[in-house]
């Protein structure tokens, strides 16, 4: 579990959102799953640092997760040392 130094944010404001890409072999197998994320933000929303808090426990939904959150922009922090908490699901339609 990744522990920070900081303000966390649960309900941050995302001003671009990119979807992760399903990992082939678990969409394969009907495989479904959440990420929880630490997201360290600069001052202008872009993440600078994109840390696993709670694991899917599949490296896949974890990688794609952190790749699809380092995409995204979100509302300017109003101080530094703030951390984002964003969930990332991943379900089958």
């Amino acid at each position: 579990k990744a522990s920070v130094q900081g303000t966390i944010v649960d309900n941050p404001v995302v001003l671009r959102q990119v979807a992760p890409v399903y990992p082939l072999a678990a969409r394969r197998h009907g495989l479904e799953g959440t990420v929880v994320l630490l997201v360290s933000l600069d001052r202008d929303g872009v993440p600078s640092e994109v840390k696993v808090e709670v694991s899917s426990g599949r490296f896949d939904f974890d990688e794609a997760a952190q790749r699809a959150v380092r995409e995204w922009r979100f509302d300017p922090p109003k101080e530094s040392g703030t951390y984002v908490r964003v969930r990332v699901e991943f379900r089958l339609k």
